[in-house]
């Protein structure tokens, strides 16, 4: 092993450690927003294993997506008017 190639190979460890890192957090995000669509359609009445508890699933997902793309469009206008 060359001397040279040792900064670099710490460097690229690093990132993999970092990128590991970020990709677990995703999925215990993941995993906090399936619990949250869980518990609003099993308090909306609709329970696991019902035909409609998937499509409300999914429903949430969207709702809760729209909601974060319509917070950062409000954002960005508000930075651009300013």
């Amino acid at each position: 092993m060359l001397l040279t190639d040792r900064p670099r190979r710490l460097t690229l460890m690093a990132a993999a450690l970092a990128s590991s890192a970020l990709l677990s957090a995703c999925d215990t995000l993941d995993e906090w927003s399936a619990e949250e669509y869980q518990h609003k359609c099993e308090s909306l009445g609709i329970h696991p294993g019902s035909p409609s508890y998937e499509p409300c699933i999914l429903q949430q997902q969207k709702l809760d997506e729209e909601g974060i793309q319509h917070s950062m469009d409000r954002a960005a206008q508000q930075k651009h008017h300013k």
